[in-house]
């Protein structure tokens, strides 16, 4: 897995195949949530996971607005 730090956020990429797949996850969740999926994908695609603003384990739980997680996904 490579992490790639994009502001104050890690987005996580996993694989190496042609297609690239963004996965993102619901409430309560967190990039975590797709690890499984991960496992049985990378071998055919690259994987790109992040958690949405307001999830991050590390930080204190917030609320968002549609904007902040419209720019974090984009």
């Amino acid at each position: 897995m490579t992490v790639l730090r994009i502001e104050e956020y890690d987005v996580h990429i996993d694989g190496d195949g042609d297609s690239t797949l963004v996965m993102l996850h619901g409430w309560p969740d967190t990039w975590r949530l797709w690890d499984d999926t991960v496992a049985a994908l990378t071998p055919h695609h690259r994987c790109v996971r992040f958690s949405l603003p307001g999830f991050e384990r590390e930080a204190a739980r917030r609320g968002w607005t549609l904007d902040e997680g419209t720019a974090r996904i984009a």
